[in-house]
């Protein structure tokens, strides 16, 4: 936190863990680098990864991702969610609130 830099096998390991130990939802920050480079395969497979963990416990857990707005302008932000949206995450976060820019906006 807060720049969602854990690679794919580690934010896998964490949701299992937590789902495991009886979670039935996972708060996942989406990576900030990736964000901010554009990096849509990227950013399209960990979230689908993440989310193929949720969806196939029974029940379904349900996923949802944080894009650290403080840190992104406002094509970033829509790219973000758009990617998100595209995915299928259950929910998409503005904030962790642990930015040193601060949370979220109005904007």
């Amino acid at each position: 936190l807060p720049l969602g830099a854990d690679t794919t096998k580690i934010k896998v390991a964490q949701a299992k863990e937590a789902i495991f130990a009886g979670a039935d939802e996972i708060d996942m920050v989406a990576d900030l680098a990736a964000i901010i480079e554009g990096n849509t395969k990227y950013l399209q497979s960990q979230m689908r990864t993440v989310l193929k963990v949720c969806r196939s416990m029974r029940p379904a857990v349900v996923l949802k991702v944080i894009i650290e707005s403080a840190a992104l302008n406002h094509d970033q932000k829509i790219f973000a969610c758009q990617i998100a949206q595209e995915v299928g995450v259950d929910f998409i976060k503005t904030s962790t609130g642990m930015n040193p820019a601060g949370g979220a906006t109005i904007e």
